[in-house]
């Protein structure tokens, strides 16, 4: 059980998670998003379903990509195509020769991928399925907060840059942490921008934004409301509070320029936490759900 978004927008990638694992009745919180590093480019990972078939999965296109010869890597095409065969024949070895929906030992991987050698310099991301691999054009959700991801994301109109993303990040995380079993623990986003740029925001830095932003949605609950319970001095009075209120929300949510500074500053928090995931143990004991 998880939830894990990936988020296209002009600058780049922005992609995220919960950090809630479960086994056998038994709840642990640990980072899901991996970087990889390499002499071509950069990968983020995030992953939903069987964690140590994933992490595993994802070990080994870590390894792939790391030893690929340089010539080999000319587009983020390329990598993903190494993910892909990686994913398809550990998927096939651990899960089915035949693919095949199994709920115990199922798993789906997002990648923000930036290659250097791209003249574009543009950053994708890609979602796998079973053994397949597909290019995302806006943006995708994974694991049993995906139906519900997904409508919050819509109904936030998308996002157009990493800034906007990780405020919808955010509130998508925490509404699915709220209402989704199974998602939980803290959240962590990072992105991946088309300069090959890697930031991150985790743990207690999340806090604040998912403070502000429930009470963003409270706000606006009230306020719409009244629109239709008020008279036209109640609705006044609403919508003057609810003005008082969003722009100190603004600010909390690092709309302004100095906030999106020190939100950019905060997010860099995340970086070395995933850089020492880039090669994840694997687990000894049998799969696990999460």
């Amino acid at each position: 059980m998880t939830i894990a978004a990936g988020f296209v927008v002009r600058d780049g990638i922005l992609i995220c998670s919960d950090s809630e694992h479960s086994s056998g009745g038994i709840l642990t919180h640990e980072p899901k998003l991996v970087l990889a590093e390499f002499s071509s480019g950069k990968v983020i990972f995030a992953s939903a379903g069987n964690a140590d078939l994933a992490v595993g999965a994802i070990q080994k296109c870590v390894r792939a990509l790391q030893s690929a010869r340089g010539g080999r890597i000319k587009s983020d095409k390329d990598i993903a195509d190494i993910i892909e065969k990686t994913v398809e024949r550990e998927y096939r070895k651990h899960v089915s020769a035949e693919p095949d929906p199994n709920a115990d030992s199922m798993y789906e991987i997002l990648a923000a991928v930036w290659c250097e050698k791209d003249p574009g310099k543009q950053a994708a991301l890609y979602r796998t399925w079973q053994g397949s691999i597909r290019k995302v054009s806006r943006y995708d959700c994974i694991g049993s907060g995906y139906y519900l991801g997904r409508y919050v994301i819509e109904s936030m109109a998308g996002a157009v840059d990493i800034e906007r993303a990780r405020v919808v990040a955010t509130y998508t995380l925490a509404i699915a942490k709220q209402f989704v079993d199974g998602c939980g623990g803290n959240s962590h986003i990072a992105s991946l921008k088309n300069d090959g740029t890697v930031i991150g925001l985790s743990g207690p830095d999340t806090e604040p934004l998912e403070q502000a932003l429930g009470t963003f949605h409270e706000r606006t609950t009230r306020l719409l409301f009244s629109l239709l319970t008020s008279n036209d001095a109640g609705f006044a009075m609403a919508l003057s509070d609810f003005d008082h209120d969003l722009r100190e929300l603004r600010m909390g949510l690092g709309l302004d320029e100095n906030s999106k500074q020190a939100a950019k500053e905060e997010m860099e928090s995340l970086l070395t936490t995933i850089r020492g995931e880039s090669t994840p143990q694997s687990a000894t004991r049998g799969p696990e759900r999460e």
